[in-house]
């Protein structure tokens, strides 16, 4: 039983860093909902394509990709709003994979 550890971690950003990249084959490691703040979605070529805000999620894409055995490519790069700053909750992949599973 986990108990009140569903939401094991808080994670906080400035402005402008990558929370998830683009283009990367790398595993992925990390699923992200957004609690305050807004998340800039940016295409392969670095395009502004979407606006995430509070309640939003991303990340389970490679997650559920690699969980069924495909490539976990990313297909955008999310980062902090220009707007300032933003903070999610997040789930560990092992963490993800046991509630989704």
């Amino acid at each position: 039983a986990r108990g009140s550890a569903w939401w094991p971690a808080w994670r906080r950003w400035s402005s402008r860093p990558a929370l998830r990249s683009s283009g990367r084959t790398t595993p992925g490691e990390t699923f992200f909902i957004i609690v305050t703040g807004k998340v800039d979605v940016m295409d392969l070529n670095g395009a502004l394509v979407n606006t995430m805000e509070e309640g939003a999620y991303f990340g389970e894409g490679a997650l559920m990709n690699e969980a069924k055995g495909e490539k976990a490519e990313r297909t955008a790069t999310c980062s902090a709003s220009k707007s300032g700053k933003v903070q999610c909750r997040t789930l560990t992949k092992e963490e993800f994979q046991l509630y989704v599973s």
